[in-house]
């Protein structure tokens, strides 16, 4: 029987902030950073009352964490693109709200190991071009591709393009020049379950393990070579052995 605690949900970002409206407004503003919201807006978005969301969009413009423009009488907010606080937590904001705990969870349910980020899908130079597409989910797994694309069912953006392979297939395509891999690698990343560290790690492991294999392999086509030692007969040799 699970516990009282294990059954509630707790939403992360509400209990960092210490409001459910604050956490709200900070998601709806950072939903898309370079959108300007009325308060009324944010309202219907929260599908809350408009003065309490103008209670905590004041305190978070007071904090610095979001940014204010007057305008015909009244506020534009939207988020802090140049506060190194508010930039931090927009990367919390992300990684507690919106696709990316959905995706993790999805993921997670996966039975094999699993590194996952997001990325611009520009950085990809998708051949051929996906002007639909606004961003890129690259997962590193051994599970199979089908079984992936089910998990992730209802979790992604319809604008999202995925690029699911094992990490072998990874090496393999990075170490034969691939540009889009080569892009997706080197682009900016949103990390849902992972690190950077962790994915270097594991390609050196993998690229490790893949010359082991190599050297091991060119050894035993020596040993098993078809050139044979015309002077070295073993049926003769068995013969002087019973004599």
């Amino acid at each position: 029987m699970q516990s009282g605690t294990d059954m509630v949900h707790i939403d992360i970002l509400s209990a960092v902030i210490g409001s459910r409206v604050r956490a709200d407004v900070l998601a709806v503003l950072h939903s898309d950073p370079t959108k300007v919201w009325t308060a009324m807006q944010i309202a219907a978005a929260m599908r809350r009352r408009t003065y309490v969301v103008e209670r905590e969009l004041r305190r978070l413009r007071a904090s610095g964490l979001i940014r204010a423009v007057p305008a015909d009488h009244k506020r534009l907010y939207s988020a802090e693109p140049l506060d190194p606080v508010a930039r931090d937590l927009a990367r919390f904001v992300r990684q507690t709200r919106g696709a990316v705990p959905a995706i993790r969870k999805a993921l997670g349910a996966l039975r094999s190991p699993v590194l996952a980020w997001l990325t611009s899908s520009t950085a990809a130079l998708m051949d051929p071009p996906a002007p639909s597409a606004r961003s890129a989910l690259i997962t590193l797994t051994s599970a199979p591709r089908s079984l992936v694309k089910i998990q992730l069912e209802g979790a992604l953006e319809p604008q999202t393009k995925v690029h699911c392979m094992s990490l072998r297939e990874w090496i393999t395509r990075l170490d034969k020049g691939d540009l889009t891999l080569r892009r997706l690698r080197r682009g900016r990343k949103q990390w849902i379950i992972g690190s950077w560290g962790e994915l270097v790690e594991r390609e050196r492991s993998q690229l490790q393990s893949t010359r082991t294999l190599r050297i091991a392999l060119q050894d035993w086509r020596e040993e098993l070579s078809d050139e044979w030692d015309e002077d070295w007969d073993p049926v003769a040799g068995s013969s002087g052995m019973s004599t």
